[in-house]
């Protein structure tokens, strides 16, 4: 339940201090002079309307043009004296954040609907509660990309293929083992790092913290539990060598200049694990 539950939070948290710096600005004013209440209450609700088509500094941007309007009407309104210069401040400190927080909730928004417009046949995998979907990790991995563009530094991606070698393993037992294989993938990777499902066979992590060195260690670890890892299936629930029926293979991207959307790090990814089963390279 974890990870559903993070997901969860970030989404809400996002929405929750949106609304919460509207409320708080617009009552900044109510102590003041009418009509000035009503003006700042407009400024917020316009500036937080405006910001949700721009990003976090564009909404910024926004909410300081409605302080400056709204100063500007104190003074041409005679509203302007020494005595409303602190709740004027805070009222401006107010709208750049509401621009900034409602701009990159747009932002966000805006990213996990062209996600979900470019469409998916793709299901995550069943009874695993810690994988994302994949439209919900395409919408994570562009944010953390441009996040990690902003303070230099790299985002990793592992993708991995289970491929059930046994032509014989009835469809209960191949569920079964693609599920013990999204058990493995999730208990290995970092509480920071972000495990989902392309589908039931083809499983990624978003490495947000940690070197390549670092994402080695981690592939290394899922191997080496997945050639111990057992699975069980039909009536009788023999346990079954996890290794035994699937081959896995991993392709790794690093975010660079070249690959500096989510879109062309997951491309390449894809690529470089085609190029292994292609080869052949399995454990």
């Amino acid at each position: 339940m974890k990870r559903p539950t993070t997901g969860w939070t970030d989404w809400h948290t996002r929405v929750g201090l949106a609304l919460f710096l509207v409320a708080t600005t617009a009552l900044v004013g109510v102590s003041e002079l009418q009509p000035i209440p009503l003006w700042v209450a407009a400024a917020v609700g316009a500036c937080a309307v405006v910001s949700v088509a721009f990003d976090l500094w564009g909404g910024a941007l926004v909410g300081l043009a409605a302080a400056v309007v709204l100063v500007a009407a104190r003074r041409a309104g005679g509203y302007w004296s020494a005595e409303v210069f602190g709740p004027a401040l805070l009222e401006t400190f107010g709208l750049i954040a509401v621009g900034a927080v409602t701009g990159h909730l747009g932002r966000a928004l805006r990213g996990v609907g062209k996600h979900r417009a470019a469409g998916s046949t793709l299901e995550p995998v069943y009874g695993s509660l810690g994988l994302l979907s994949h439209d919900a990790a395409l919408a994570r991995l562009a944010e953390e990309v441009a996040r990690a563009q902003r303070v230099d530094r790299s985002v990793h991606l592992a993708v991995f293929d289970a491929v059930i070698t046994n032509p014989e393993l009835p469809p209960d037992g191949r569920a079964a083992a693609l599920r013990a294989f999204a058990r493995v993938v999730e208990s290995r990777a970092h509480a920071h790092d972000v495990p989902f499902a392309f589908g039931p066979d083809r499983l990624g992590i978003i490495f947000l913290e940690s070197s390549i060195a670092a994402v080695w260690d981690v592939v290394a670890r899922i191997l080496e539990a997945a050639s111990t890892a057992t699975f069980a299936y039909g009536a009788e629930r023999a346990a079954r060598s996890l290794s035994a029926e699937v081959a896995l293979f991993v392709g790794i991207s690093q975010q660079s200049t070249s690959r500096a959307t989510a879109t062309a790090l997951v491309d390449e990814a894809v690529a470089a694990l085609v190029r292994a089963r292609t080869e052949e390279v399995a454990w």
